[in-house]
């Protein structure tokens, strides 16, 4: 098994939004509703928009976005669904799911890349392989790329679906804190939080390079899209030109 890479930047850039709420400010004083608010994880893949907001290149483009990090799955989809965000950063399988909740208009993604997921096991568990796995606990988030994820290593194992047990942890923090307690046998996570654990003595038994690929979105309301095109470009050109950066 390879050892995964840290990725020290992302860290910096994670400190910036160490001290923000997971809440989105809806008090009318302090809410802009000129903004477009972006609902993200601190995760690898939300890096490049935290990067390109501390850098300021959404106002050199022109754009005024707000960036509002989350910790859970769950309560960015609330702050998308509630329309105290406008887009949201998350999977394929969750964007599926979050249009099963908005009724009253279609999702659209403007936007996808690659997701790594991870299986990371306790330090204190045995498990070292996939076929180990039964009768494993193992949190997840359920209706996400990590529940999917989750199903495709038990078909690879031989394993039915009950076989594994699966917890709902939707804080991505605590989720990495308890699987490093030895809380359960082991968690999905996704990047920096993979390496973290990893790093600090927890096991990578597989990844989704090796199982399954997934994918990530950048979601917003066909309503929102169809009179905020312009906007949406510059906010993609923002993240392209954060990518590059940050890739050299």
């Amino acid at each position: 098994m390879k050892k995964l890479l840290y990725i020290p930047v992302f860290v910096l850039a994670c400190i910036v939004y160490a001290c923000s709420e997971n809440k989105v400010q809806t008090d009318e004083s302090a809410y802009d509703s000129s903004a477009f608010h972006i609902a993200v994880l601190r995760t690898e893949e939300c890096h490049a928009f935290m990067y390109a907001d501390s850098c300021g290149l959404f106002d050199s483009l022109g754009v005024n976005v707000v960036i509002v990090p989350f910790e859970s799955e769950m309560d960015a989809d609330t702050a998308f669904i509630k329309g105290w965000a406008q887009m949201e950063i998350t999977d394929s399988v969750r964007m599926s799911y979050i249009q099963t909740l908005c009724t009253s208009d279609s999702i659209i993604s403007v936007m996808s890349g690659d997701l790594k997921l991870s299986l990371i096991m306790s330090a204190k568990s045995r498990v070292r392989k996939i076929s180990s796995l039964k009768e494993k606990i193992v949190a997840i988030t359920r209706n996400s790329a990590l529940d999917k994820f989750a199903d495709k290593i038990t078909e690879k194992a031989g394993l039915k679906h009950e076989e594994l047990n699966r917890p709902q942890i939707n804080n991505i923090r605590m989720r990495a804190q308890m699987l490093m307690r030895a809380q359960y046998d082991g968690a999905i996570l996704p990047e920096p939080w993979a390496t973290q654990c990893v790093d600090s003595g927890a096991i990578l038994v597989t990844t989704t390079d090796e199982i399954y690929p997934m994918r990530f979105q950048l979601i917003v309301n066909d309503s929102i899209f169809n009179y905020q095109k312009d906007n949406i470009n510059k906010i993609l050109t923002a993240y392209r030109i954060a990518t590059t950066r940050i890739n050299k």
